[in-house]
């Protein structure tokens, strides 16, 4: 168990081991600002709640499922200096309450006067929207105004990469609309607007470590999000989007090692790549079954006597499957992964920000990205030989890098964006390819007889990725964008 930080240090230095509760801190503070006059609001509640919001997470260290209360604990037992046991005490009430339970909360931390139970009230309402407002842990999302509608507060929020941090603020603002005198609605302002895998997660400012923990919590927040999702088995995406996530984790772990070292990041990838090992099975399973019921392949083989007993063995042993992902995403094996990756990214990482100088991550992003572009290119035979093999080894090369660059494009700009794009049309050719070599060759040991047409079918597509891989990988090596992206990513190593 580790030691939480220092209480007296938090509250002196106005700041934690968490950049969460930071940014929660000025998101509770621009709510209170926007709202206190309405609301009648004084400088000594801002004290309160500034103190609750930069304490609400000390407790995390020590007990991480039940930090609310040992937060709570954390603050009655140490009292921030300066402060009154009964001060300290509406501090807790309001640090245990962002986490919900009132009643609880309230006898928890022994505060019974009418008066008492209604400033820990009113102020942890403030602190849940704002919590609630970076649930994603990067950091990403900010108030940029407020009106007043129909006697209803509209909050307007831009967050630029999480698309749930306002459906998670609205749903914690239950406090405020069971307590406020004063309805309040937030409003996305990239609703309904395609948002960027990476805008919004790293900028040119930024340190390594900092771009480092925010890119693997952006993908941690994928994985969490859809484990719900997978676990129902009504949606084939949810687990492709675990999947991806978890390859995206592991490629930020593998892109930062040098700033790891010591840390649970290699263990964790090792941990992480048994979980890809043991998920990609069940999505094979899925993609094959999609595949199946595809309009390019029913047309072509649902006249073929074997068909309906094909397609039926399959839709079987894909049920199948899915209580083998079941058994792989339950807590028993997902809990304890979960703890050791917010280990790292709440205590581990923000301990090495806060200790080390930092590093601009812009000149280390570009020598990382050059040398795995040069090898890249360097491979051209691997792009005239199409062996099952060697075509896979290129594919995750590229995709490595393709991730990468998404990673770093907002810090580097044109033409890392570019190069992301064409990446990603190689991967998704060799994709492609890989799929079909693993299909025709599960062709020849599967069990149940395959319809006559569809060998041939899936060799016609195998051509045509592969067509469509040649004509991505010569896009790469124009000569023009070589020399564009190279001469980029030298100029930005080279920066000071």
């Amino acid at each position: 168990m580790n030691a939480h930080p220092s209480i007296q240090q938090v509250c002196r230095d106005y700041r934690n081991e968490d950049p969460h509760t930071e940014h929660v801190a000025a998101l509770a503070a621009r709510l209170f600002e926007l709202t206190r006059e309405e609301l009648g609001l004084t400088n000594s509640d801002k004290e309160l709640l500034l103190a609750a919001a930069r304490l609400h997470d000390i407790g995390h260290a020590s007990d991480a499922p039940r930090h609310p209360g040992k937060s709570a604990e954390i603050v009655m037992q140490e009292r921030p200096e300066g402060m009154s046991a009964a001060r300290s005490r509406l501090v807790a009430g309001i640090v245990r309450l962002h986490s919900g339970n009132p009643e609880a909360a309230l006898r928890e931390v022994r505060v019974r006067t009418t008066e008492g139970r209604s400033r820990i009230q009113r102020l942890a309402a403030l602190l849940r929207i704002a919590d609630g407002l970076d649930h994603s842990h990067i950091q990403d999302a900010t108030i940029t105004g407020i009106r007043k509608e129909k006697g209803v507060f509209v909050v307007s929020v831009l967050s630029r990469w999480y698309a749930k941090n306002v459906p998670w603020a609205d749903k914690k603002a239950d406090l405020w609309r069971e307590v406020m005198p004063i309805g309040i609605r937030l409003e996305d302002q990239v609703r309904g607007k395609t948002r960027s895998p990476s805008i919004g997660i790293v900028s040119p400012s930024d340190h390594v470590l900092d771009a480092c923990r925010r890119l693997l919590m952006s993908q941690y927040r994928i994985i969490a999000d859809n484990r719900a999702g997978a676990l129902a088995g009504d949606d084939p995406e949810y687990l492709h989007d675990i999947r991806v996530a978890v390859r995206r984790f592991r490629a930020a772990l593998i892109l930062f090692r040098p700033y790891l070292k010591k840390s649970e990041a290699a263990e964790l990838n090792a941990r992480l790549s048994e979980l890809g090992d043991d998920l990609g099975p069940v999505r094979d399973m899925q993609v094959w079954v999609d595949f199946l019921e595809a309009k390019k392949i029913t047309k072509r083989v649902c006249g073929d006597p074997a068909w309906p007993a094909y397609r039926a063995y399959y839709e079987e042993r894909n049920a199948e499957y899915l209580e083998t992902l079941r058994a792989i995403l339950d807590d028993a094996n997902y809990n304890p992964l979960a703890y050791q990756i917010v280990r790292l990214l709440k205590e581990e990482l923000p301990a090495r920000i806060r200790d080390r100088r930092p590093t601009p991550l812009r000149p280390f992003a570009a020598k990382a990205l050059r040398k795995t572009f040069e090898r890249i290119t360097k491979h051209k035979k691997l792009a005239r030989d199409e062996s099952a093999e060697e075509m896979h080894d290129l594919r995750r090369l590229c995709r490595r890098e393709r991730y990468w660059s998404e990673f770093l494009a907002p810090a580097l700009g044109a033409p890392i964006t570019g190069l992301a794009k064409r990446l990603k049309k190689i991967a998704d050719s060799l994709g492609d390819v890989h799929d079909m070599d693993l299909h025709l060759a599960a062709l020849e040991t599967q069990p149940i007889e395959p319809p006559a047409q569809l060998a041939h079918v899936m060799k016609g597509l195998r051509k045509r990725a592969a067509k469509g891989f040649r004509t991505a990988w010569g896009q790469l090596h124009d000569k023009d964008f070589k020399r564009k992206v190279l001469k980029k990513l030298n100029r930005i190593q080279n920066e000071d």
